[in-house]
């Protein structure tokens, strides 16, 4: 399960105490949570979030740099933050299959994310010949119109339970 953090969120004084008890009062695995915080939510006081987010990943949650490429990207947030994930922008995915300086970005964003041993997910993509070459280039995981719209809770119950919604991974261990 994944959870947007805002860069209000991450700045409230008890948000992580808060988070780290309603994950027990619901009896979650940590394990099974990632946190995705965006690039912008960084800026304001990166030593601070650096923090947050090396308590909650000791705490067993999962890390994920959200919409990555769109803020300031500084490469300093992938040696810096202990993300695990980078989730790619739509910007960048969304008619890259040509040879063009996206599909060259792309190509290194995920070269880049692989070397720091983190997972590349790919947001947005609406076409399968986006996901044809997203696979070839060893993305990790995708998201998209092509795999399924968005849903209301209760639609999305029924649908994970007729396993309608699919995922992707080409390049997992």
């Amino acid at each position: 399960m994944s959870i947007n953090i805002s860069d209000v969120e991450l700045a409230e004084k008890d948000f992580t105490r808060f988070l780290i008890n309603t994950i027990k009062q619901y009896e979650l695995l940590p394990t099974e949570i990632q946190i995705e915080i965006t690039e912008t939510a960084t800026i304001q006081n990166i030593d601070q979030v650096c923090e947050i987010l090396t308590y909650l990943k000791n705490e067993g949650l999962k890390i994920a740099l959200d919409d990555f490429g769109t803020g300031y990207s500084s490469l300093n947030y992938l040696k810096d933050l202990p993300v695990d994930t980078i989730k790619l922008d739509k910007s960048y995915v969304s008619g890259f299959t040509m040879p063009t300086r996206d599909r060259k970005l792309v190509e290194a964003i995920i070269s880049l994310g692989h070397a720091f041993n983190l997972e590349i997910v790919a947001e947005g993509i609406e076409q399968s010949e986006e996901f044809e070459l997203l696979k070839l280039l060893c993305c990790d995981c995708g998201q998209g119109y092509l795999f399924h719209k968005p849903l209301k809770s209760e639609t999305f119950e029924e649908a994970m339970e007729k396993e309608t919604i699919t995922n992707w991974y080409s390049c997992k261990k």
